[in-house]
């Protein structure tokens, strides 16, 4: 039985390094099967080798778009917080 030691103190960080890191291992299997479907001599490879590059590609966009939209959000919240503690004195 493996055991698996969490961090005692999770950050929002931890949790975005690691959805970037699943991003790229998908990506790069992803590239890795077009390589495949273009050496395995089954009908259609190149069509099957350039849907995988794109889908290894829109991971990526998403996960930039996520991660650049998870510190507008984080920044907003922060103000939003801010102001609150201004208001209420």
């Amino acid at each position: 039985m493996a055991v698996v030691a969490l961090h005692e103190t999770r950050t929002e960080t931890d949790g975005v390094e690691e959805r970037r890191r699943q991003a790229i291992a998908h990506a790069r299997q992803l590239r890795a099967l077009a390589w495949v479907a273009l050496r395995d001599g089954m009908p259609h490879g190149a069509l099957r080798a350039a849907t995988a590059r794109t889908a290894a590609r829109r991971i990526l966009q998403h996960e930039r778009r996520a991660a650049l939209l998870n510190r507008v959000v984080a920044d907003a919240m922060n103000a939003f917080v801010q102001e609150q503690a201004a208001l209420a004195g």
